[in-house]
């Protein structure tokens, strides 16, 4: 059932749901990234001992991967629905 309220809401625009997921992972991994960062550059830290910085470098190309797929999934929608001339709506109910 879930599925189904996730299909109806994002068919039509699956960057919305990969961008919003894609940015969060992205920020939160550009933000410890800088962190730790700053905190080699002020306090001499290792960062090869952390295992954070690995996870948050990860976590920043995974919100890239991210974003990409839902541009490449928003240009293939848009071309499913431009070729055959289909309706990209759904109909709430007939009158």
């Amino acid at each position: 059932l879930v599925v189904v309220a996730f299909w109806q809401r994002y068919s039509f625009r699956p960057v919305h749901i990969f961008g919003i997921l894609g940015g969060i992972l992205a920020a939160v991994g550009g933000i410890v990234v800088t962190y730790l960062v700053a905190e080699k550059m002020i306090f001499g830290a290792q960062l090869a001992d952390r295992p954070l910085f690995i996870s948050s470098i990860l976590m920043a190309i995974m919100g890239v991967q991210f974003i990409t797929t839902g541009i490449l999934a928003d240009i293939m929608v848009k071309i499913y629905y431009g070729q055959n001339g289909r309706k990209n709506y759904l109909v709430e109910r007939v009158v």
